[in-house]
């Protein structure tokens, strides 16, 4: 293959042919006012460091295009295989058996049987929305598994070979299956973050946040298991990619055609998310402030008079209120006949449900703020760490600073003014919505910290991203500024 730094250095000498044969073909035309061949050399020798850092731009532009595209295929094609990889050896969990039993419910709502016993008030109406119980039900049904092949609920008062004996154990298949689509979405997931990444703050920032998603064994455990954390996950990111859309869409408001269009558009889109994740668990509905958020947002920067400002605000706020609501109780028929009081029910058992799992199972309880103080940064920051080596934490510890210096950095000089700027406010927003309530959990759950480890690795990875794309940017413009260097 032929080096690009070999055809660089022979520019002078094809400026040298070139000379000589415009001089020829001049006289050949007899042209006399032709500078002499040396001052015609010397003309086009004169620009030659322009020449070269033109043609030295173009190449490492295009040689940096290819090579992005191929390592990010690759990092993607190894997140896929991470993920779907023997998902049948993921550690099994008993509340898995509770979700597939339970999934008959997607044979229900996709038949339109709405009047069926399922959906009348019982534990498992209560407990959790259905649509965690859908994609399962998906899952399973592309996997050739229909209502008689699921197995029964488990029974937490029973032991685990009491359980087996009833037929409370998933089949290998039938479980393989019901994980399958977990999995899916939580690639999904990392993809779309990765995709921000890129879009936003640099590529480099992008495949850190891959490398730690394919090695993260938090991940790798909990999201491929059949039950509602990766659908949770994925329509929290949805609302993340939304919030960053629509601001830039305000952001650039002048510059884009049918831009109301377009915001509405969204923020139907947007409403849908909500109604989404709150619809795959409870606490999901917390990512419903971040509809407010932008709606004042849409208010202080759209540039209009005061009663346009305060109009287009409420026609925003009314869009995603109504897309949510109509979203969260359209997927759960349980709700019809009496949404809000029906949904005060599903808060209030929840609310039973920790109160009870603290009584019944002490040792996992934070019973004061300084246990708290300790367990949860454990949790985050050592146990679950980005970077498993032995003091990785350290280092964690020590990007996730980073990284959150970087946003606010980015928050309080560019929040609105840059693409690095405005993704960085709508993970700050969507970030705190959604890790605040983790972060005052009673019970110490891994799978309660979901959202603290996610967001922190995703602050890590701007920190390492960022940094190193800062080295890369300054020894490139040093290559580029030189036109002697090879």
């Amino acid at each position: 293959m032929l080096h690009f730094s070999s055809v660089l250095t022979n520019i002078p000498h094809c400026i040298t042919v070139l000379a000589r044969k415009v001089e020829a073909l001049a006289n050949t035309f007899q042209i006399t006012n032709l500078p002499p061949d040396h001052t015609l050399y010397l003309s086009l020798v004169h620009k030659r460091v322009c020449i070269y850092s033109i043609f030295k731009v173009f190449i490492i532009m295009k040689s940096l295009s290819i090579q992005n595209y191929i390592v990010s295929s690759i990092l993607i094609l190894m997140l896929i295989f991470s993920y779907l990889y023997k998902i049948n050896e993921v550690e099994f969990f008993a509340d898995e058996s509770q979700w597939i039993g339970s999934s008959q419910v997607f044979e229900e709502f996709f038949t339109t049987k709405f009047n069926s016993s399922y959906f009348d008030e019982s534990y498992w109406t209560l407990t959790q929305p259905p649509l965690t119980r859908y994609v399962i039900g998906f899952g399973r049904r592309l996997g050739g598994y229909t209502w008689e092949d699921i197995n029964k609920t488990w029974d937490f008062a029973l032991t685990v070979e009491r359980n087996e004996q009833r037929g409370a154990m998933p089949s290998p298949g039938l479980l393989w299956w019901s994980r399958l689509p977990m999995a899916i979405l939580a690639i999904m997931s990392f993809v779309l973050i990765f995709v921000l990444f890129q879009h936003s703050l640099g590529v480099v920032t992008g495949y850190v946040w891959l490398l730690f998603g394919i090695t993260n064994s938090y991940f790798l455990l909990h999201l491929r298991r059949a039950m509602g954390e990766s659908v949770l996950l994925f329509s929290v990111v949805l609302v993340l990619i939304i919030c960053y859309l629509v601001l830039l869409l305000i952001m650039r408001q002048q510059h884009i055609h049918h831009w109301k269009r377009k915001l509405f558009f969204l923020l139907v889109s947007l409403g849908i998310s909500i109604g989404i994740s709150g619809n795959t668990k409870l606490n999901g509905l917390s990512v419903g402030l971040i509809g407010l958020f932008l709606v004042i947002v849409i208010v202080v920067k759209y540039q209009a008079p005061l009663h346009q400002k305060l109009k287009l605000g409420t026609l925003s706020l009314m869009v995603i209120i109504f897309c949510s609501t109509a979203t969260f109780i359209g997927i759960n028929p349980y709700l019809w006949p009496e949404p809000i009081t029906r949904t005060q029910k599903m808060l209030k058992q929840r609310l039973h449900e920790m109160s009870d799992q603290q009584k019944n199972i002490p040792e996992d309880r934070i019973s004061s703020f300084q246990e708290r103080m300790h367990v949860i940064p454990k949790q985050v920051f050592v146990t679950h760490a980005p970077i498993g080596l032995q003091n990785g934490f350290i280092i964690s510890i020590f990007l996730f600073v980073l990284g959150f210096f970087f946003i606010i950095k980015h928050v309080i000089r560019s929040a609105f003014d840059s693409l690095a700027g405005i993704a960085m406010v709508s993970i700050l927003a969507v970030g705190l919505v959604v890790v605040t309530p983790s972060l005052l959990t009673p019970l110490n759950w891994e799978r309660y910290y979901l959202f603290p480890i996610f967001f922190q690795m995703i602050i890590a990875s701007i920190g390492f991203g960022v940094s190193i794309q800062t080295l890369r940017q300054e020894v490139l413009s040093g290559q580029i500024d030189s036109p002697n260097t090879p």
